[in-house]
Parts: C-alpha cells; structure tokens; sequence
C-alpha cells in the first residue's frame, strides 16, 4: 500500500504535475453476494438496506481499491509518470508537453467496461422466446448510442412477438443473418452528448408510410453534438394518412419522447422538418389559426405545450431520421407509452360529423 512519504518522494522528481480525484471510485468494486449478508443496515424509514457494492469505511474496501487502481494504472506507476494513494492520482513530467502525454495516456487507461456489450456481441443465438426477448431488451438500453438499432432489431422482435417464454425460435437463414447484423453493430456504436439544459435542442423528424423516426442534435460551444435517436412504427389505421398528417404525428411523438431535455432546456428547442404544411400550419398557429386538418392541429398541439418552433429543413439533410422512420420495429407491447401516445391522439381528433350524429 503507497503511503504519504513514498507518493511524495515520487511527484517530488516532476517539474510539472496534476492531480485528480476519481469520483465514486468505491462504488466501482461490486461485493460478492457471501459478503452481502454481512453489509445489512436497518434504517428507520425504509427498512433493511443491503450494500451490493463497496463503501468508504468498510473493512478491506481500501485494498480492494488499490488492487483495481493497480490493474488499470499498474503499468503508469512502474514506468513513473503516476502516483496515485487511495482515490487520489497524481501524473507528472519534466515538461509541459511530456504532462500533457503522460495525461493523456492515464485518461486512455480508463474506459467502461466492456462487459455488457461483449456478453451480448458473443452470445449463441437464443433458444426459446424468453431468453431471445432478453437479448432485445438488453440491445435498446444501447439503441441511444447504435445508429439505426430499431431497424437491426425488427425481425428479431417479429420473431418473438406472440411467443411463449418456454416456445422453441425457429432459426432461419434470415432470421440468423439479422442477428449477426445486431452483434456485429454493436461494435459501432457512437458516442452521444447527454443534453444540458444550457444546450440548445435540434430534433430533426421525419415520417414514413408505415412508420417515424427523428434524430436529436445538441448545440454546445458552437459544435453540434449527436444525442439520440428515436423511431417507432404505426397502427395500420394510420397508413392511409396523409404525408403531412404523418409528419405531424411524427413530430408530436418526437416531441413527446424528447420532453424530459426539452423541459429542462434553458432554451426554446426547434423542430426540422421537410413537410411544408406542418410548418405552415405552425405558422397559421402562431396567428391565432388552425390548420384545416383536424389532426395536424391536434398534433401539432404539442408544440405550443412544449414551446418548440418548427422550422423547414431539406430532406437530403437528415438521413439518420429519414432512415429510422423507414427501419422501426413493430411494437407489441400494451404497456408502450410512446404507441398508447400515438394512439390516444389519433383517437382525440374530431372526424367527419353531420347534424344527425349531434342531435343523436
């Protein structure tokens, strides 16, 4: 275990240094269950509280720490361009370029680890309709991050839609290249801005025959980050729509799934769009106006809750929604928010209604 006079006599040989501190580091160190039933705690509010990970001040948590700093930084130390004790690093050089190397070098050390998304990029294909529909739900927590993950995913979801946990899947040639695809995918996944609320929000939609999908963009320091995707698909009520009914429906949904960054921001999100008479009917909404399609003003009803602008984009420039919208998975869940939402709303426009119908 490094103690004070060592770490000293170590960054005392550096002529430049920086000093860190790792965040939550304790929490990093999972606890075996055989040490779980010893990490129980009454407390009066909640009841009995079991510690799953490592804790600050429990017995063996401090060598616990250095022996997972040691197999991420070992190599750093034994080479004298780190010092660390306990949670606190200390990298040094004799010069400004050699700190900023060394530094470099230590933040490249440090990654996620990997092994939720190797579990997922080597397993066997699933055998009965549980285990296939825990892959998929264990594939969206990474949709955010995966471009086009709805489409990677449709016919594995098709798959399983209907089955039993105990029904055997039936592996076709199809059915198996669509589950390499989403393995092989997983190696692509991108890196993604979580919104802050002082970032200004750019969902760019777009609407399909049978589906919808849009993409959001953050704009932070004068650069325009990616931070999610989003697409689902329509009831095929819906597929007789018209293009800009869809449109609508398009951005209200992306709206909706969007609303906890959009409420947050500290500025007024836009929407692009390519449909002209979504954004004409925004504008005639502006004024005081409705649209004469009953369901563009009950979509874009939306907007004036959320305080978003819609604004006209070409359609050349926004594949990623532009693909999405035409690549979602069909959705069986009843439990959907994002379906019973679409669904809700295209049950509360007013239809064709004569005299006779009110005076009934």
């Amino acid at each position: 275990m490094p103690d004070v006079d060592s770490t000293l006599r170590q960054i005392a040989q550096w002529k430049h240094i920086l000093i860190s501190d790792l965040t939550k580091s304790f929490y990093q160190i999972p606890l075996s269950r055989d040490s779980m039933k010893y990490c129980g705690v009454s407390t009066p509010f909640c009841g009995v509280r079991v510690y799953v990970r490592s804790a600050m001040g429990m017995p063996g948590s401090e060598t616990g720490l250095e022996e997972l700093t040691c197999r991420v930084l070992g190599h750093l130390v034994q080479e004298g361009v780190v010092a660390k004790i306990a949670d606190d690093l200390y990298c040094g050089g004799n010069s400004p370029e050699e700190l900023l190397t060394n530094w470099e070098r230590e933040l490249r050390s440090f990654r996620a680890s990997p092994h939720r998304i190797a579990t997922l990029s080597n397993c066997q294909p699933p055998k009965t309709g549980r285990a296939l529909r825990s892959f998929v739900d264990a594939y969206k927590v990474l949709s955010r991050v995966i471009k086009n993950s709805s489409g990677l995913l449709s016919l594995l979801e098709n798959a399983v839609a209907g089955c039993e946990s105990k029904d055997t899947i039936l592996w076709t040639e199809e059915l198996n290249s669509a589950f390499t695809s989403a393995q092989n995918a997983l190696s692509t996944n991108r890196s993604i801005a979580l919104p802050r609320p002082t970032d200004q929000l750019w969902i760019v939609t777009d609407g399909d025959v049978k589906k919808c999908g849009s993409t959001l963009y953050v704009s932070r320091n004068d650069k325009l980050l990616l931070a999610g995707f989003f697409s689902t698909k329509l009831r095929k009520t819906q597929h007789q729509w018209l293009p800009c009914e869809m449109e609508a429906l398009s951005i209200a949904a992306s709206i909706k799934h969007f609303s906890p960054y959009i409420i947050q921001s500290l500025s007024a999100a836009c929407v692009l769009t390519d449909s002209k008479p979504c954004v004409q009917a925004f504008e005639k909404l502006c004024r005081g106006e409705f649209s004469s399609s009953p369901r563009v003003s009950t979509f874009l009803s939306t907007v004036s809750r959320f305080q978003v602008s819609i604004r006209h984009i070409s359609g050349l420039a926004k594949l990623p929604s532009d693909y999405s919208s035409r690549n979602a998975p069909d959705c069986n869940n009843p439990a959907c928010q994002i379906c019973n939402f679409i669904h809700l709303h295209e049950e509360c426009v007013v239809r064709h209604v004569t005299t006779a119908d009110i005076l009934n």
